[in-house]
């Protein structure tokens, strides 16, 4: 009978740590709870994916397991020290992290810049609160002075992890404050255009395009958009990700050129931005220019 019990064990623990590998992220939660010890959850980076939080990729599923449990789990994996008093809810089924413990569980893993994306997207998503992401804070510090920064740095009008990114930028790099989702009225009837980040006395702009303005149908909207706002006087800096990633000093400079470009005083660039940003090498840069606009 035991024997016949512990084939049944590893049979059921091979399936388990298939699914781990193969299945959809609901599938994948429940296959590493099914192998965890009792009272385990998921938490974490994997916490984050599960509620659509700008959080950093992670291929493994992360799961946290009480006190007495342990933790040499299996391959696919990542298991943490979890604790009694975490936050936690049932979704579908599956134990896991509220999205205001994701953002502290993350907060030893994580940069300032990935820590504010991640809080913003709490926010944007009406998962929490900012009021309400402080006050749970103060009840469990994350042990990480980066934290209480990244509470001061949420912007709930952020609507991409990469719009957060792109502000951060700007506020570390010196580049004066460009109010995020500018909105700006085409007639007297309502219709606006909306600019990611920008200055109507200044008329000074940044928009981000991702994937998103990368089809056809919205560069032709984008095109529409700008060139009615450069016929009216803007000047709109386009960032990809590819500046992001490759490019952020670029992005600084043509930013400061535009204030420049208004008369204004160039905001002296502070080096501040590198602490937080780092301009890797593009394989083809001299074919890979800043994208320019208006």
């Amino acid at each position: 009978m035991r024997q016949w019990y512990d084939e049944m064990r590893h049979v059921h623990r091979s399936i388990y740590e298939n699914a781990l590998e193969t299945g959809d992220l609901g599938e994948r939660c429940r296959a590493a709870l099914a192998v965890g010890p009792a009272g385990s959850y998921i938490s974490h980076h994997t916490a984050g994916q599960f509620f659509g939080m700008w959080v950093p990729d992670s291929a493994p599923i992360h799961l946290s397991v009480l006190p007495g449990g342990r933790r040499a789990l299996s391959p696919g994996l990542a298991a943490h020290r979890g604790h009694h008093e975490a936050d936690r809810v049932r979704r579908s089924g599956i134990l896991v992290s509220t999205p205001r413990q994701v953002t502290i569980e993350l907060a030893r893993f994580t940069t300032l810049v990935q820590q504010v994306r991640a809080l913003d997207s709490v926010v944007n998503r009406g998962l929490d609160s900012v009021e309400g992401l402080t006050a749970y804070a103060k009840e469990h510090p994350p042990g990480t002075l980066r934290y209480a920064k990244a509470l001061e740095l949420i912007d709930p009008k952020a609507e991409s992890a990469q719009e957060t990114s792109l502000r951060l930028l700007m506020k570390f790099g010196g580049i004066p404050s460009l109010p995020s989702q500018c909105v700006v009225p085409i007639d007297g009837k309502g219709l606006t255009y909306r600019l990611d980040f920008g200055d109507k006395r200044l008329r000074i702009a940044a928009e981000y395009d991702g994937r998103y303005h990368q089809t056809p149908e919205q560069r032709a909207i984008d095109r529409v958009r700008r060139r009615w706002l450069a016929e009216r006087g803007w000047l709109i800096t386009v960032v990809t990700s590819d500046d992001l990633y490759y490019r952020p000093l670029a992005i600084l400079t043509k930013l400061a050129d535009r204030f420049e470009e208004r008369g204004l005083p160039r905001p002296l660039l502070r080096p501040e931005w590198r602490d937080h940003f780092q301009a890797h090498r593009h394989p083809l840069e001299h074919v890979q220019p800043m994208v320019e606009s208006a």
